[in-house]
């Protein structure tokens, strides 16, 4: 079964690492909805992303609103908020989640009660014996000290600053906590925390630009870590969450900051084998927690991670059509026709199966035909194991051929659109050795193959998705089923393995 996951805020760098990580790790059990306020092109992770929605931004009135028509729509398992805004709105067990049978990643509205501010989680912090900065009152303040303040309700350090009591006292004091002021080292911790597991990784900032670290000596402090466990006992955090750390004026730890959410420089954990990304898809998948707690290395010693942004180029893209192979484009039937009937003659007598494909364009099966023609059950399997065997060696495939206006239909749709070929079968290079046979390969920009089981209906979707397809065509109800999942057109083509009255009943 694939889980669907939302992230919203799509494009910001903890995404974009969540996103990439779970594409090129979990590829086939994860379907990603992102939702960003940029438009598509703009956003670093779409590439990874099957579906996406460009929202207006959280404090927008139609902010829920989209998002609500969005899970209507795509229905995910699902949610990661990215933004503290988000979590107060996503929140795990809030109505709008329990009305569209959606999990989020976020934390309970108790907690959220607490974070909601910075002074009710610094309050929070002291009540329960947890280090943070010496906290002044407005009327403490000399004029001629300095301070270290920040909005009671801010995000990260925007709007922190060192200021003079003097200073201070030119604004709303109903606005700031008045901290003393801490000096470096300016730790991150991260912080994981599932059940009764619990494991942490320290980034100290060597660098910064923009006000994103990008060099970090990576260490394991195991007096940061109990803190941060404690910190996890008391609170109904989410799996993933981060603390701030730097020392007072007496030298000791002390948190500056409380973020229950994933952090940005997450991925520079990840390059030395603290993978969260691959714990929390564990934990979406329902694997056991031995396995979930594999995904944490162990730390080694003098580590450092230097990060390089990447530069990543989108394009608008043209409308993607789909093309399935076996009926579609080529025409396939003879090769079962004559399978069929060889392998009858060798297990149980001559049968003339010229009327095979009428029969299996109403929606029934090899099997189901040769019951039909009163051949024993026993045989009849034997015989589907072993067509199923060769029906993709090189002596049928010959008989394959294009449709008389294959060609046309290929040039037809080329011209304004990238097409993607998404068929099923078993030997991958001999698609590619037949559209390279009958010159069709230069018509399209991706080939899919996915594997002919039970799951292929889920599979073809899976790539619509990923590729952004508007245009399904095809021929049987796998197609149509595919399309119809990924919410895109369908265009039938009429030759092939299905009937339209088989294709459109349930």
């Amino acid at each position: 079964m694939v889980v669907k996951l939302m992230i919203l805020s799509c494009g910001t760098n903890a995404s974009y690492h969540v996103c990439k990580h779970i594409k090129e790790n979990f590829f086939e059990d994860f379907y990603l909805i992102g939702t960003d306020t940029n438009d598509s092109w703009l956003v670093p992770s779409i590439s990874f992303i099957d579906s996406f929605y460009k929202v207006p931004k959280s404090e927008d009135g139609d902010f829920v609103n989209s998002i609500c028509e969005i899970f209507d729509k795509e229905r995910p398992d699902f949610i990661l908020p990215s933004f503290d805004f988000d979590q107060k709105l996503f929140y795990n067990g809030s109505d709008i989640l329990k009305k569209f049978n959606v999990k989020s990643l976020s934390t309970s509205e108790r907690t959220l009660r607490i974070y909601e501010n910075k002074l009710s989680m610094n309050s929070f912090l002291i009540n329960n014996g947890l280090p943070t900065p010496v906290i002044f009152n407005f009327n403490e303040c000399d004029n001629e000290s300095e301070y270290f303040v920040k909005p009671c309700r801010g995000v990260g350090s925007i709007g922190a600053r060192i200021l003079t009591g003097k200073e201070i006292k030119c604004i709303d004091k109903d606005s700031i906590i008045i901290q003393e002021i801490c000096k470096k080292p300016e730790v991150t911790m991260e912080c994981f925390h599932y059940g009764t597991f619990f494991t942490s990784i320290c980034r100290e900032r060597i660098d910064t630009k923009s006000g994103v670290c990008t060099k970090a000596r990576i260490f394991q402090d195991d007096e940061l870590f109990e803190i941060g466990k404690k910190f996890s006992s008391l609170l109904d955090v989410p799996y993933l969450f981060n603390l701030q750390f730097m020392k007072n004026t007496e030298n000791h730890w002390v948190i500056t900051d409380v973020n229950l959410r994933t952090a940005g420089g997450m991925s520079m954990s990840c390059a030395v084998g603290w993978d969260a990304v691959s714990a929390l898809a564990k934990i979406m998948l329902g694997k056991t927690q031995a396995e979930i707690c594999n995904s944490f290395s162990p730390i080694p010693e003098d580590c450092f991670v230097v990060r390089s942004y990447q530069d990543i180029v989108n394009f608008k893209k043209k409308k993607v059509v789909a093309f399935d192979l076996d009926g579609t484009i080529l025409d396939s039937r003879k090769r079962h026709e004559v399978l069929l009937q060889k392998l009858v003659s060798k297990h149980y007598g001559f049968l003339d199966t010229s009327d095979l494909i009428s029969f299996k364009r109403e929606g029934f099966s090899n099997i189901d035909y040769l019951l039909l023609k009163k051949i024993p059950e026993d045989v009849a399997k034997e015989i589907q194991k072993e067509w199923i065997e060769l029906i993709e060696t090189d002596e049928y495939l010959e008989m394959d051929t294009l449709y008389s206006d294959s060609l046309s239909i290929l040039n037809k749709y080329s011209q304004d659109n990238d097409l993607i070929l998404l068929t099923a079968r078993k030997d991958s290079q001999r698609v590619f050795d037949q559209l390279k046979k009958f010159k069709i390969d230069k018509y399209f920009k991706e080939v899919c193959i996915v594997y002919p089981d039970n799951n292929v209906v889920e599979k073809k979707c899976m790539y619509l998705r990923k590729y952004c397809a508007q245009i399904m065509v095809g021929d049987t109800k796998v197609d149509y089923c595919a399309a119809r999942s990924a919410g895109i057109e369908f265009i039938y083509r009429g030759d092939g393995f299905h009937s339209i009255r088989t294709i459109m009943g349930d």
